[in-house]
């Protein structure tokens, strides 16, 4: 005869870390104790909807693991507004499942009305500019390449202070056209997970 004891319900769920692109989420492990060994949770399924509906907007399903579990779901969207449910599986058949938990992912928009306010060709060097951010990312550099070039190149000595808006960049070849961003970037909150850049145009 089989057990009639039920899965416990997927609590301690968590959104601990976002970023434009991703989610660190944190849960509990179910007790499954006195289920038979066929019915007992093999895997998690982490699921995050567009706020206030049914539309799955990602999802990713991992072995269970032992212990209290973290996991990071990419695939996301910047500024986003999203409600996260956690499912426990067994043999692939939803089992239990927590409430929902809202979040939202971090608003990260590339650099705006970036541009070259001088020159300065006499000295080889171009001095830039560009509106605050409004947000904080991990880093802040500019990249560069010749007219034609495919390839950009973060330059040396290209990283700039987080918060500031102006950038002077010297040592440039002599009567030489150039293209030039600036890049915002925003680490992984796990590792082996990409990470998120944007770029002024």
């Amino acid at each position: 005869q089989r057990t009639t004891l039920a899965v416990s319900q997927v609590s301690g769920v968590s959104v601990d870390e976002t970023t434009p692109f991703a989610a660190l989420i944190r849960w509990d492990q179910v007790n499954d104790l006195g289920i038979d060994a066929d019915e007992k949770v093999d895997q998690y399924r982490l699921v995050a909807y567009l706020r206030s509906t049914n539309t799955v907007a990602a999802d990713k399903t991992f072995s269970r693991g032992n212990g209290s579990r973290s996991e990071t779901l990419a695939g996301l969207a910047q500024g986003t507004n999203y409600d996260l449910v956690v499912e426990a599986l067994s043999s692939g058949q939803v089992v239990s499942s927590s409430n929902r938990v809202q979040f939202t992912t971090r608003s990260a928009p590339a650099p705006a009305n970036f541009r070259v306010v001088n020159g300065g060709i006499r000295q080889r060097q171009i001095d830039l500019t560009w509106n605050p951010l409004g947000w904080r990312p991990d880093s802040l550099f500019i990249e560069l390449r010749k007219s034609g070039e495919a390839a950009w190149t973060a330059i040396s000595g290209g990283g700039v202070t987080i918060g500031d808006t102006t950038k002077t960049v010297a040592g440039l070849d002599w009567k030489t056209t150039y293209e030039v961003r600036l890049v915002a970037t925003v680490a992984s909150p796990s590792p082996g997970e990409s990470g998120y850049r944007v770029e002024s145009s």
